[in-house]
């Protein structure tokens, strides 16, 4: 296992940190993929935190956006909106019984809508009862 490399390895972090610095190298999924071996889709299925790439594939990944492995891998998201971004996945996750549809929170949707939205999930479940057990 490599220095640094954390047992806990979120996906979805990872695939927040991806997009990150493959969007701060101005770098669409096409050309990434063409710098990694990699076709567009795969690449958008670990940036969704849907799958996770091989410790091999995250070193070519760093090399082809000039990072280090650690870069990619650090445990905190990239930015506050990616913080928001992984917060609203795991709240829908964590309360599918709402019936709500999935919400994507794509770029059409505000920073403040985002903060509400989690906001709103957050107090949720603050109201709701602890479980038995």
């Amino acid at each position: 296992m490599h220095a640094g490399i954390s047992m806990n390895f979120d996906p979805v972090t990872f695939g927040q940190r991806l997009r990150h610095y493959r969007r701060s190298r101005q770098l669409t999924l096409d050309q990434l993929g063409a710098l990694v071996g990699r076709p567009a889709p795969y690449l958008s299925l670990v940036e969704n935190g849907k799958k996770e790439p091989r410790l091999s594939q995250i070193a070519v990944m760093a090399k082809a956006l000039g990072i280090g492995v650690d870069d990619l891998l650090a445990p905190d998201p990239p930015s506050r909106r990616a913080e928001l971004e992984i917060e609203l996945d795991r709240f829908q996750r964590t309360f599918p019984d709402l019936g709500l549809p999935y919400l994507r929170p794509s770029v059409r949707l505000s920073d403040e809508a985002l903060s509400h939205i989690v906001g709103l999930y957050h107090r949720l479940l603050e109201a709701k009862p602890p479980l038995v057990t």
